[in-house]
């Protein structure tokens, strides 16, 4: 997911999972474009309002995550579309899941 906001957006520097994708330079037709890659890439549709309630990386990928893991529970996922996913593709879904984790164990730490 960085590495297709960082193409989307022009950027020749990666961003980071935390950084708000409209401070960024986000919009509206990126929105709709990452929308589209992350249906091809990921199988998954992202509604447009979650990108803008939530334009993180980190964010949006809990949102992927949630999805896939409710697809797999449901069975309509198999191991055939993980297997589809690149290496990158999954790296960046596991860096910006650990980063969300690392956030929310944080928040919980705090209470």
């Amino acid at each position: 997911m960085v590495q297709v906001w960082t193409e989307l957006l022009g950027l020749t520097e990666p961003i980071g999972v935390q950084d708000n994708l409209f401070a960024l330079g986000a919009g509206s037709l990126a929105v709709v474009r990452f929308a589209a890659r992350v249906a091809d890439t990921y199988g998954v549709y992202l509604a447009i309002h979650h990108i803008t309630a939530a334009p993180t990386v980190s964010a949006l990928a809990e949102i992927v995550s949630a999805d896939l893991d409710s697809a797999r529970a449901t069975g309509t996922v198999g191991e055939a579309e993980l297997a589809a996913m690149s290496d990158e593709d999954l790296d960046d879904l596991v860096r910006a899941l650990s980063a969300a984790r690392d956030r929310r164990a944080g928040r919980r730490g705090e209470q």
